[in-house]
């Protein structure tokens, strides 16, 4: 059985922890089979994020990289999950979660957004080797003063940078060519082609220290970040509460939800450069992960799919903390499984966007539910035919 842990397996898991804590043996069976299922499943560009708090993140960093290979490590992003902290608590107030990310090929692209040709970026870094960059006459703008600057060091420590001749500034620009010795991050190759495209450079410190405005390709991008502030992109578990009450109507209906930005935010990472793809929840719960792609298919009409993956958990109206699902799903005819509240947001959700975006996108979905195997599935079979399928 695919999902099953046998005793080597179980052991193993168990050695992980060097803990001797059943909970956290208990808690990494559990993932152990899901994450293997989920490594099989992956795309070999593809990409997998696995949130986690702080009870165990460290266990499910050694359990990733036991099935994932330590060097299929992408990173680990921490989440700033709160608006505001708990100020009941005198000793730790927590407002981040962490995601870690891993991939079967680590020369993969995540998309962070675009760069921002407003900002000038340094060519000086005190930790790359020292080189010469020439820069032509008229090619730099600065705001130092109108005058001559003397050849010499320029600068202090391991950043500083050393002028290789006289030179002059007047009305914001150095009139002459001037070479510069120092730990650049260019080329001089590098520096010419920047300058064939129009790529600005100012020196406006006594130190010399470079700085470029660079032009920007259409296609440019920067990597995903290793934080994610939930609070600018209303990406807070706030948030999530505040979605479901609005799709629902009720409160409590899950406590935790992850916020849809959040979700959008790093589907849209992995798939930016594709428009249909596949994105696989393996705990679905009330079902944001397919609420995110479809809000994104709606942004730029894209194609993308969702497989949402939630066991039927039977909900029992004795347990405060599931009275108030238990009560939803009856008051709307549907089975008291904890499944049909993913099944009914996505229901609800979808005919939001339609109504807000006015995207004509494919909004359905089929719901299925995985049964024991019986003497007509094909692994008990000899033949299709025995199947039924011929």
């Amino acid at each position: 059985d695919k999902l099953s842990i046998d005793e080597t397996q179980a052991n193993r898991i168990i050695d992980l922890t060097k803990r001797n804590s059943a909970s956290h043996s208990a808690w990494l069976m559990f993932m152990y089979s899901r994450l293997q299922l989920a490594k099989d499943l992956l795309k070999d560009d593809g990409v997998i994020f696995i949130s986690i708090d702080d009870n165990e993140q460290s266990n499910l960093k050694l359990l990733c990289d036991d099935i994932f290979g330590e060097e299929k490590f992408i990173g680990t992003i921490s989440w700033l999950k709160k608006r505001k902290g708990s100020f009941l608590s005198k000793k730790f107030i927590s407002v981040t979660e962490y995601i870690l990310v891993y991939s079967k090929n680590t020369d993969i692209k995540l998309f962070g957004g675009t760069p921002n040709s407003d900002e000038s970026q340094p060519i000086v870094k005190r930790t790359n080797s020292v080189g010469t960059l020439t820069f032509p006459e008229k090619t730099i703008k600065t705001k130092l003063k109108d005058g001559v600057y003397l050849k010499g060091i320029y600068g202090k420590g391991t950043s500083s940078v050393e002028l290789l001749e006289n030179c002059k500034v007047e009305n914001g620009v150095f009139v002459e060519s001037i070479s510069l010795k120092g730990p650049f991050t260019w080329s001089q190759q590098n520096l010419d082609n920047e300058l064939k495209k129009g790529t600005s450079i100012i020196i406006n410190t006594n130190s010399f220290q470079v700085r470029v405005f660079k032009v920007q390709e259409e296609d440019a991008s920067k990597g995903l970040p290793s934080v994610i502030n939930g609070t600018s992109i209303s990406a807070t578990n706030e948030d999530g509460y505040e979605e479901l009450i609005s799709i629902f109507g009720v409160e409590k209906v899950l406590d935790y939800p992850k916020p849809v930005a959040l979700l959008q935010y790093l589907i849209n990472s992995a798939i930016y450069f594709e428009d249909d793809s596949i994105i696989v929840d393996f705990f679905s719960g009330s079902a944001t992960t397919a609420h995110a792609v479809m809000l994104l298919n709606s942004i730029d009409d894209g194609n993308r799919k969702f497989i949402n993956i939630q066991l039927p958990e039977i909900l029992d109206y004795k347990k405060s903390n599931q009275k108030v699902t238990y009560d939803f799903l009856e008051s709307i005819n549907l089975p008291t499984t904890l499944d049909y509240v993913g099944y009914e947001r996505i229901i609800r959700a979808s005919k939001k966007i339609k109504e807000e975006t006015k995207a004509e996108i494919d909004y359905g979905f089929k719901h299925f539910t995985l049964n024991e195997p019986n003497q007509n599935t094909l692994d008990k079979c000899d033949t299709f035919d025995k199947a039924g399928l011929l």
